[in-house]
């Protein structure tokens, strides 16, 4: 059976109270106290005899300020040094809030994985759990391996979301299909408060009801929406969706006619013309794209440079971009 570990922080912080939180605040499960915790994992639980369970420790407080970066350390330390022992492992289940500040600390979940990762190896799979609310980072989504979220808000379904990851994780470990072949993370340019993402009422209501489907897709593991979080001054706060899966088909609408100065929608429109094509003449010209093909990204691209996503005409003109052949990246942006 796979040996899969548990472990995870989880404190939603706002920066903007001036209050700090300290390590008291947390209310911490170690080891055999998980077994309880989850439902799956309890003796006549779905998951309990499937795989041997190593549970590290998990540590979740309720909301307050920011968490100081000695309480911070601790924790993370703990759970390292408890990960250390248990070692190795197939498989772990990281359990997150996504939306905790530290002291002095950009991005604390991106570095809480990081180092989790540093201990446990690039073979094992790590599938993770997180708030709707909570932020996923270009340095989170790169280190986790399968991810997935809250469906409703309020979070009628956080334990059954968590569920969810523990089985995906089980379940390719089982089946010996491990890591996804594909990973897709798209950031989405908008930060509404929590009040306005009920899942109860429009528009988030139809939004997230067309998560499940989404996700039931043949090919795909998981997709999840993360609204991000409103009560943290940090660039991570924004809106994500995420994908993994193992079969990958581009999906894309496009307007003729309009030209911008930085090739999508998001830019200042240059100039407007009519155009008139029919269907087997748009088809026609898609057939031309078909192939292998050298290609320079254009400078406001989304691409990866040096294992880091960045928008190239927004950062520094993307330093290091060359051209590429098509079909080269696992990791879809």
């Amino acid at each position: 059976m796979p040996r899969i570990a548990i472990a995870g922080i989880a404190i939603e912080s706002s920066t903007f109270s001036p209050a700090l939180t300290d390590e008291a605040a947390f209310r911490k499960r170690i080891g055999a106290e998980m077994f309880d915790y989850y439902p799956e994992l309890r003796e006549d639980g779905a998951l309990r005899e499937r795989a041997v369970w190593v549970p590290a420790m998990i540590a979740g407080a309720t909301p307050g300020g920011a968490v100081t970066r000695e309480a911070y350390e601790s924790l993370v330390e703990q759970i390292l040094g408890m990960l250390r022992e248990g070692m190795p492992y197939d498989g772990l289940f990281l359990d997150i809030h996504g939306a905790m500040s530290v002291v002095g600390l950009d991005d604390p979940e991106g570095d809480f994985i990081v180092r989790v990762r540093e201990v446990v190896g690039n073979e094992t799979i790590i599938s993770t759990c997180m708030d709707l609310h909570g932020n996923v980072s270009w340095r989170l989504a790169e280190n986790t391996d399968l991810m997935t979220t809250y469906r409703m808000a309020p979070h009628e379904d956080s334990m059954e979301s968590k569920q969810r990851a523990m089985f995906n994780l089980v379940e390719r470990l089982e089946s010996g299909k491990g890591k996804p072949r594909y990973k897709a993370w798209i950031p989405v340019p908008i930060l509404l408060p929590g009040e306005q993402t009920s899942t109860r009422v429009e528009p988030a209501k139809s939004l997230y009801a067309a998560v499940a489907p989404a996700a039931a897709q043949e090919g795909i593991i998981d997709a999840g929406v993360w609204i991000g979080y409103a009560w943290a001054d940090e660039p991570r706060n924004h809106g994500v969706v995420m994908v993994t899966g193992d079969d990958k088909e581009y999906v894309a609408s496009f307007r003729l006619g309009v030209e911008t100065d930085t090739y999508d929608v998001t830019g200042t429109v240059l100039s407007r013309r009519e155009v008139t094509a029919a269907y087997k003449e748009v088809e026609e010209a898609l057939l031309s794209f078909r192939g292998e093909s050298a290609q320079m990204p254009p400078m406001y691209s989304a691409i990866k440079v040096n294992l880091r996503a960045c928008a190239a005409g927004r950062a520094d003109r993307a330093k290091g971009a060359k051209g590429r052949y098509s079909g080269d990246r696992d990791f879809v942006v």
